[in-house]
């Protein structure tokens, strides 16, 4: 009984750690490859924010995120994007980087113009789920020997 709780441990932690690298990988990849794409002007459409209760060292904390939607033109066609910022208590400090009705530059996929980003390059939001993915599959290898899971 306990090889069958050491496997089953070992495997959701592996199978939770390929999911989280899987729904960050497409993301990853696509900020790569934004560094190489063309930049047209977008126009920032609207600016949301959420707040979210966030607790910590037995305090209670309101995060703020940030919401917004821009539109942007390639060859005569209109398109929509959306940039979501990590939810921060520290967002207050700066405020959100886009204000509503402003221009701004939009990076955008030039093989499919619907697929744009805000910003080029990878940033630390992109790296979090493929890293933590990583960390859970890692874990869960070095963890199989340990509670017997494998020889």
């Amino acid at each position: 009984m306990k090889w069958v709780c050491a496997v089953l441990l070992v495997v959701g932690a592996a199978g939770f750690g390929v999911l989280l690298l899987r729904a960050g990988w497409s993301d990853l990849k696509r900020a790569w490859a934004s560094r190489r794409w063309p930049t047209v002007e977008g126009l920032v459409e609207k600016v949301s924010e959420e707040t979210h209760r966030m607790r910590g060292e037995g305090r209670a904390s309101q995060g703020i995120q940030y919401q917004v939607k821009y539109c942007y033109s390639v060859a005569d066609d209109l398109y929509h994007g959306r940039w979501e910022s990590l939810i921060s208590s520290s967002h207050r400090l700066g405020g959100c980087p886009f204000k509503a009705e402003s221009v701004v530059s939009v990076y955008y996929d030039p093989e499919k113009p619907g697929i744009s980003r805000l910003y080029r390059g990878v940033k630390a939001k992109g790296l979090f789920l493929p890293l933590g993915g990583a960390v859970f599959i890692l874990a869960a290898i070095g963890a199989a020997p340990i509670f017997g899971a494998l020889p």
